[in-house]
């Protein structure tokens, strides 16, 4: 097994711990009680768990535990930024700045995981079988890609959208009206995307921009509603491109 199936195997723990195994009840718990809650913990404690179980390898337990700690550490530091900074009177996580703390955030997990597997590679082979060798490359690449274009993407779009002060912002939510619709919408055209660049039907990539242009743009005439669904789309066509490219990786 090469070492970039092995970092696979390690990125679909991350991603299904940090993204799919937290509700938006347990993200508020550790942004409002940071290390005094339990939900910081139980986060970690998840993060290791499946850090270690992607690994399938006993002697990794110790870079799982290392994974897990410091995992539990930056998330820490970013609960008490979001719960502490504040920009014209408002925690940065309702502002349009929120989009620093989470990519920072994702930025100095990506860059642990990678760097406790050079150390351990250092001392270790992987000699037990992985998912690699149960589903093959190509199939944890596509799910990879799917969970990316989904739950991440969704958080990426609505941030950057913020950011750069694209639609409405509820303050009260620090989040766009009408998230979840687009949020849906959104995971679904990224799906096609990644359906149609799995089977190498590009064209049908273009005619199905093309139909939710006409149609969005045929009903939403307003000038700051339809910027709103262009740089949505924009961005969400983007993003599914990007993550159907995984299929490609040799």
């Amino acid at each position: 097994m090469t070492t970039g199936q092995m970092i696979l195997n390690l990125l679909l723990a991350h991603v299904i711990g940090d993204f799919y195994c937290q509700t938006g009840r347990s993200c508020n718990g550790k942004r409002e009680k940071g290390l005094m809650g339990i939900d910081l913990y139980v986060h970690a404690f998840i993060i290791l768990v499946l850090s270690w179980l992607s690994a399938w390898s006993w002697s990794f337990w110790w870079a799982a535990l290392v994974i897990g700690v410091i995992h539990l550490f930056i998330d820490a530091s970013k609960a008490a930024v979001e719960r502490k900074l504040k920009i014209e009177g408002q925690p940065i996580y309702m502002t349009r700045y929120a989009v620093w703390p989470f990519v920072i955030d994702q930025v100095f997990h990506v860059a642990v995981i990678a760097f406790v597997f050079w150390w351990w590679l250092q001392y270790n082979d992987w000699c037990l079988p992985s998912w690699e060798k149960v589903l093959g490359t190509h199939n944890l690449l596509l799910i990879l890609a799917l969970l990316l274009s989904w739950k991440p993407a969704n958080l990426l779009v609505k941030h950057i959208l913020v950011y750069c002060q694209v639609g409405v912002l509820d303050k009260t939510k620090g989040q766009l009206a009408n998230y979840k619709v687009g949020a849906l919408i959104g995971t679904l055209e990224r799906w096609l995307i990644i359906f149609f660049m799995s089977i190498q039907q590009y064209v049908a990539i273009g005619f199905l921009v093309a139909a939710k242009s006409i149609r969005d743009f045929g009903v939403n005439r307003e000038s700051e509603k339809s910027e709103y669904v262009l740089a949505g789309t924009m961005l969400s066509i983007s993003i599914g491109i990007a993550t159907g490219l995984l299929l490609f990786i040799k």
